[in-house]
């Protein structure tokens, strides 16, 4: 099984799946890779990839968003 945390790793192997057949592989994209990239304008780009849900905050994210947001959600 692919687990996408450390905490997710752990609580898999609590709750008593086979520590031999979990697999840590977190999800995300290096941060190096941009940190060359400028930035034009002001304007800001926002990309969501996940599930739309409570725990994740997104009314969070939405309540604060600015006029000069672009936000392109990925469900």
């Amino acid at each position: 099984m692919i687990c996408v945390s450390k905490y997710e790793l752990e609580e898999s192997i609590k709750y008593g799946f086979d520590k031999s057949k979990l697999i840590l592989i977190y999800n995300g994209v290096p941060r190096k890779r941009f940190y060359d990239k400028k930035t034009t304008g002001n304007n800001i780009n926002l990309l969501f990839i996940g599930r739309l849900d409570y725990q994740k905050g997104f009314d969070i994210l939405i309540s604060a968003m600015e006029k000069n947001l672009l936000m392109v959600i990925l469900n």
